[in-house]
């Protein structure tokens, strides 16, 4: 197979890649619209409160004597 057929055969399988990646996000975004509202692919990406997550599961205490 000369070099050449093989640059223009992973130019073209790059090129397909890049394409079924689009269509991924598209149809992603249109589901997400279809599901949730139009605001929801910005629903998804902000964070709802300012405030960091923190565990809020007390901390053991050591063994009584």
């Amino acid at each position: 197979m000369p070099k050449d057929d093989y640059s223009e055969a992973r130019r073209l399988w790059k090129e397909a890649d890049r394409r079924l990646e689009a269509s991924e996000r598209e149809f992603s975004t249109l589901f997400m619209n279809c599901m949730f509202g139009p605001d929801a692919e910005l629903r998804r990406t902000r964070k709802n409160s300012p405030r960091p997550c923190v565990n809020v599961t007390p901390p053991k205490q050591p063994p009584k004597k």
